[in-house]
């Protein structure tokens, strides 16, 4: 029997997240997860779907590449609803929104009553001996892998025919030592949708310290529920010197044969180095009282990101635009134990080898240091960017009519970062913010903006200089406006074009709705008297680029 205490679940709920634990791991890298635990939290999520009388029949996991050891979550959709069969699709996706693996599922009915067909036994694969009739537990990555990881921790293992320390077919049966998410019984599908993942693993044909060979798909075919605690996996893989292979695998409980388990198989030489920018780690902060701490947590206040001219960007999405828009980043503080993704060291060493100071922090100096609730391990300082009305000429693209999102006096941070954001999504060749009540270098003009503060021309300028530019520009203002007497569906917004938009509290001021501009409005026909304006900014942009696709 195992020596091994008891195994903490492998996932705990976050709200739609599932946080995994270290063991999750898959015995190729510490950083990524096996694929068993990834497939039964997929097989979970498709099993809530399915009616009452219905269980799963079969299900196809496309494993899109590795997946971190960061929290994700599954998202599902019945395709193809139906009293007898029912098909369901997955996707998990990590903190970011990226896929890692997409998934096909069919749930077949139970009937209640079974029918009178008692010869079919005869067809049944014959079952191998028990898990009771040998003590060995085979461990392939013993003395390979120095970390936690699934295949050696989170189940028990008895070796019920082959060989797993050397080539060829094996027999091996499972007994989980853990819950796959914290607080639930698991059902017999997911148990044996988790260890179906390891069929090359016990069937291996190649050393796995010489060779990688991993699948990029899995697929488990059921007849019958599974039953019982022990889940045999029968299989056996073949590989060539092409690079390509495969296994098959029948699936057992103690009662007989339950299904099948396929997976293609990539083969390789042994992987190359993992990417990292990992300094020494005595050059990593671990007190959140550092000074360097204290000064990020400075920059937060205006007063002081005008002092340094200098302002923080933080997250992968953000950090990933900025480096796309040649964005300087003068200094680039990490976690690794708060990334949710596995790019995150291409992203750091593409800003380090332009000249970002790299520095690692702890998690909780990290936490302090961030402005979100969820950080995501990347933190960096920019040194504020030209924002005036010259700077703008040079940065727009002059191709077609102009069409400018100009917002006067907005307060709210998350405001101004949202109508960037909506104007790169239209198209708008700028976004100038008149007389701003916020900074453009807030954080949440940054994190709202998504990025988009880098890759859409900005500008700020007091109100007056900003109608000068336009007009010397041949730009003519549309104002929004309550009171206009056209909808904005009538108003003629395909010529040079600035939409402009006021503050929510008190609109657009005098200083333009007195100089005879055309106005719009956004006929309400509900209880509401208003709208949001980044809500009203994205009906106006997208409204010119209506107009503009029907003249086209």
């Amino acid at each position: 029997m195992s020596d091994i205490g008891p195994v903490e679940p492998l996932y705990r709920r976050d709200g739609a997240w599932f946080i995994p634990a270290p063991h999750t791991a898959s015995p190729w890298s510490e950083r990524t997860q096996h694929g068993g635990p990834v497939a039964a939290l997929i097989a979970r999520a498709v099993e809530k779907t399915l009616p009452e009388g219905m269980a799963l029949s079969r299900l196809s996991v496309e494993l899109l590449g590795p997946v971190p050891l960061a929290p994700l979550r599954v998202k599902t959709e019945v395709s193809r609803p139906g009293r007898r069969v029912q098909m369901t699709s997955a996707e998990a996706v990590d903190g970011h929104g990226q896929p890692l693996a997409l998934a096909r599922a069919w749930g077949i009915r139970t009937l209640a009553e079974p029918l009178p067909l008692s010869d079919l036994d005869a067809t049944a694969y014959p079952p191998p001996p028990g898990p009771g009739a040998s003590p060995h537990e085979p461990d392939l990555f013993k003395g390979i892998v120095g970390y936690p990881h699934f295949y050696g921790l989170s189940c028990e293992r008895r070796l019920a025919d082959g060989a797993t320390g050397s080539p060829g077919p094996a027999v091996v049966w499972f007994r989980w030592r853990c819950p796959l998410v914290a607080g639930e019984e698991m059902t017999g599908a997911q148990r044996a949708v988790g260890i179906s993942d390891s069929a090359q693993g016990i069937s291996w044909m190649v050393r796995p310290d010489r060779h990688i060979f991993i699948n990029p798909d899995l697929t488990v075919t059921f007849w019958r529920a599974p039953e019982g605690e022990w889940i045999a996996l029968a299989a056996r893989s073949r590989l060539f010197p092409n690079g390509r292979g495969g296994s098959d695998s029948l699936l057992f409980d103690q009662r007989g044969d339950v299904g099948r388990v396929n997976q293609s198989v990539l083969l390789d030489q042994a992987p190359p180095p993992r990417l990292t920018a990992v300094p020494p780690v005595s050059d990593v902060i671990t007190s959140p009282a550092n000074p360097k701490v204290k000064r990020l947590v400075r920059l937060r206040s205006r007063r002081h990101r005008d002092g340094e001219r200098a302002f923080l960007i933080e997250g992968y999405r953000e950090l990933s635009k900025a480096a796309g828009a040649g964005l300087e980043v003068s200094e680039l503080y990490v976690c690794e134990d708060l990334f949710l993704g596995v790019n995150e060291p291409a992203l750091i060493k593409r800003l380090t080898e332009a000249g970002a100071r790299l520095q690692h922090l702890a998690e909780e100096p990290f936490r302090k240091a961030a402005y979100r609730d969820r950080p995501e391990g990347l933190l960096a300082v920019a040194p504020h960017f030209p924002a005036g009305l010259d700077d703008l000429e040079d940065r727009m693209d002059q191709t077609g009519p102009l069409l400018i999102l100009v917002a006067e006096g907005i307060e709210k941070p998350g405001n101004l970062g949202t109508m960037l954001r909506t104007a790169d999504a239209a198209g708008a060749h700028a976004v100038i913010a008149a007389d701003p009540r916020t900074d453009l270098f807030n954080p949440n003009v940054v994190r709202s903006s998504v990025g988009s503060l880098f890759t859409v021309p900005v500008a700020t300028a007091p109100a007056g200089e900003t109608r000068e530019w336009l007009r010397r520009q041949g730009v003519v203002p549309v104002l929004a406006s309550p009171d206009a007497p056209a909808p904005h569906w009538e108003t003629d917004l395909k010529g040079p074009t600035a939409i402009v938009i006021g503050s929510e509290q008190l609109g657009l001021t005098p200083a333009w709705l007195n100089q005879g501009h055309p106005q719009t409005r956004i006929p309400m026909t509900g209880q509401a008297d208003s709208l949001n304006a980044a809500m009203a900014t994205g009906v106006l942009l997208f409204e010119a680029v209506r107009q503009r696709s029907s003249v086209s």
